[in-house]
């Protein structure tokens, strides 16, 4: 991803977020000055939302919260809600993207947000399972932990 992706990633965003705060957040992501890998989604060629994965080991907190510190973590935004099969881009993105980026990968995880059940629906679209509901930081909104073991049939 480049910054100018960021004028399509605002889009995608909860609105107040403008392309000032889009530019402050992902950035560092885009220039490997954060843990976090920056990728646009494509559909035939047009973006149609973004994702990112990590180490879930280099954030602490979510590490404790999810005891996955060895798999690597994942967050998907599609926002254009009309394109494609979305489980379909998210194994797409599996392949082409994460697993490249850590062959050594045995789990992946992701938790949304525990009442998004389309994003839970998507991820287990794509072979992930919900384990259980967590908590990362005290007084936010539980998340549905969700894992995809690598080597399943779907990867």
């Amino acid at each position: 991803m480049a910054e100018a992706d960021l004028s399509d990633v605002v889009r995608w965003l909860p609105a107040g977020f403008d392309l000032a705060a889009a530019r402050d957040k992902y950035l560092p992501w885009i220039r490997g000055e954060h843990p976090n890998h920056l990728t646009l989604i494509l559909a035939d060629g047009h973006p149609c939302g973004f994702a990112w994965h990590y180490r879930v080991g280099d954030h602490r907190e979510y590490s404790l919260a999810t005891g996955e510190p060895d798999a690597i973590g994942i967050d998907v935004i599609v926002g254009d809600p009309g394109v494609g099969d979305h489980a379909a881009l998210l194994r797409q993105y599996l392949r082409q993207v994460v697993l490249t980026a850590h062959p050594d990968a045995t789990r992946v995880i992701s938790s949304p947000a525990a009442d998004d059940l389309s994003a839970v629906r998507m991820l287990t679209g794509a072979g992930f399972t919900p384990l259980r509901d967590i908590t990362v930081f005290p007084g936010e909104p539980a998340e549905t932990l969700c894992a995809f073991t690598v080597g399943d049939t779907n990867d």
